[in-house]
């Protein structure tokens, strides 16, 4: 993307990545316990 963002919302942007990053995180132990049930 060649779209210049300000400060906060590259700030924002990476909060949301880790964000996702953490639901993956939490549905992946989810299915793995689901999976020992």
């Amino acid at each position: 993307m060649s779209k210049i963002f300000s400060e906060k919302d590259e700030v924002d942007e990476e909060t949301e990545n880790v964000n996702n990053g953490k639901n993956d995180m939490y549905l992946e132990m989810i299915g793995k316990v689901a999976e020992e049930l």
